[in-house]
């Protein structure tokens, strides 16, 4: 099954035409990450246990790697 267009992915580029970034709140399994993974270059998922430990010490010591 494909992505199915919703609402808010109009907001979404104009927000990150307008500011390179922005925030997505809403209750869970509304399709939150789902959207903003269309949008995206590249997706780090912190959900991952097996990586999880890793990615926040590449933040804490080097954001720059993670964006």
């Amino acid at each position: 099954m494909g992505y199915k267009k919703r609402i808010i992915d109009g907001l979404l580029d104009i927000n990150m035409q307008a500011f390179g970034a922005t925030w997505i709140k809403g209750p869970k399994g509304c399709g939150k990450t789902t959207s903003a993974a269309q949008k995206a270059k590249t997706v780090v998922e912190f959900q991952d246990e097996e990586y999880r430990d890793n990615l926040l010490m590449i933040g804490e010591t080097s954001p720059q790697k993670l964006l």
